[in-house]
């Protein structure tokens, strides 16, 4: 999970989370992630009051 967000990095990482500060920065770092160009992102907004169910 990519969480974007002004939170420190190491805050995030200790969340167990791959830290961005910008959208842009969090698509860079799921291509790398996926290594492939063809992919799928979810966006959840306010992740405190959302369950994703795949």
């Amino acid at each position: 999970m990519i969480f974007v967000s002004d939170a420190p990095d190491d805050m995030v990482e200790d969340l167990h989370m791959v830290p961005a500060h910008s959208v842009e920065e969090a698509m860079e770092k799921a291509k790398a992630i996926v290594k492939k160009d063809d992919y799928k992102v979810t966006v959840i907004p306010d992740g405190v009051s959302v369950i994703v169910i795949e």
